[in-house]
């Protein structure tokens, strides 16, 4: 830690929180690029101008109930994160494109 932020976390001015690395399944960005990659993968774009509508198409049936469902799943996480100290914990698959088509995936 630079010192800076550890003089300002021994006055109480900022509380470090450690993070684990390498966990893009905690970022809710890196989860929705996973399923959108997922789901432009399954159109099979053979050109680029197939690859481009996929893409759009895909982001394009996102819903605004998915964004937030992967907002307000942060504080959870976070609290599991710091329960575990940082280790391997179970967690729920979640599935963002269930969400975009009212299905239920298994």
């Amino acid at each position: 830690m630079p010192k800076f932020h550890k003089e300002k976390e021994n006055s109480g001015d900022l509380k470090y929180m450690v993070w684990p690395s390498q966990s893009p399944d905690y970022n809710p960005i890196e989860l929705l690029w996973d399923e959108l990659d997922s789901e432009v993968r399954k159109k099979c774009p053979t050109s680029k101008d197939s690859l481009w509508n996929a893409i759009k198409a895909s982001w394009n049936a996102i819903r605004p109930e998915t964004i937030q469902n992967l907002s307000d799943r942060m504080p959870r996480m976070a609290r599991k994160v710091i329960t575990s100290r940082g280790h391997f914990f179970m967690k729920i698959k979640f599935n963002v494109f269930s969400l975009f088509y009212n299905t239920v995936t298994t």
